[in-house]
This record gives structure tokens, sequence and C-alpha cells, in this order.
């Protein structure tokens, strides 16, 4: 009934009806991978370079001129969205969808804080603050660092 509805939508990205249509099933299904194409810029199993930056969204790994990165779930995903999306801005709620999670603009600044000190470790010379920009009260972009390849 309706009420379900709304309670399931409030719960997950689509409701299903039972028995369910498969038609109406497979036309969503659709629709939720065209939506995440354009929303991550790239399929989960695609390998992203932006310059010396590499992102293996299958292997869920990243690395900078060649050594990798060491990063948890929440970094990784978060320098995925902004490969995906070079040189665009990522609003603070799209890294929040991207993440999974329920977290403030302040948990995101701390995970970018954390991104920024890892790209340093491997790299001394990572132009911190050139790369990963800052767009205030919007969110970040990735910026690949001139000479990247």
């Amino acid at each position: 009934d309706h009420h379900d509805q709304l309670t399931g939508l409030s719960l997950a990205v689509a409701y299903v009806h039972k028995p369910p249509d498969l038609d109406l099933l497979a036309a969503q299904v659709r629709s939720l991978l065209a939506w995440s194409r354009r929303f991550y810029g790239a399929d989960a199993g695609e390998v992203l370079c932006c310059g010396e930056l590499r992102v293996d969204a299958g292997a869920s790994r990243a690395s900078w001129r060649g050594r990798p990165l060491e990063l948890t779930y929440c970094e990784f995903e978060i320098l995925r969205l902004l490969a995906a999306r070079e040189g665009r801005v990522a609003t603070y709620q799209d890294l929040c969808d991207a993440m999974g999670s329920t977290v403030t603009d302040n948990t995101i600044a701390t995970h970018i804080q954390h991104l920024r000190d890892k790209f340093t470790r491997v790299d001394p010379d990572f132009p911190r603050s050139r790369a990963i920009v800052s767009v205030p009260k919007r969110g970040y972009a990735w910026a690949t660092p001139e000479g990247g390849t």
C-alpha cells in the first residue's frame, strides 16, 4: 500500500511491488546503473588516470607516481569521486553519498587532510592544496597538477 511504499523509499533507492513487474524492475535497474555512471563518472571496475594519479576502482587501490597510497575506505571513495570528476567540484553532499554514510563537512575535511598527508608521505613534493582543491561552501575538486601526464 501507499504507506509501505513511502516507508520503503525512506530506507532505500527504489521500492519493488509484490509481485514484481519484471519489465518495470529491469527498467529501474537500468535507470539506477545509468545514474551511478553519471554520478561516479566511471564503472566500478574502471581505472581512472588523472595525470600521475591512478585509481583502480575494481581493486580499490590508488597510486601516485607509481607509488601505492594506503587509504581507508572513506579516503578511497572520496579520491575515486574526485578523480571521476576531475576539474569539477564534488559537493559535500556528493562526497557524503559516495562514502555511503551520513557525515559532516568537518568529517569530510578531516578525510581530505588525511588524503593530502598520505600523498605527501609518498611524494614530499605533492602540491597539496593545488591538487585537492578546496572550493569554499561547495566541496572539493581534483585538479591534475601541472607536469602530470
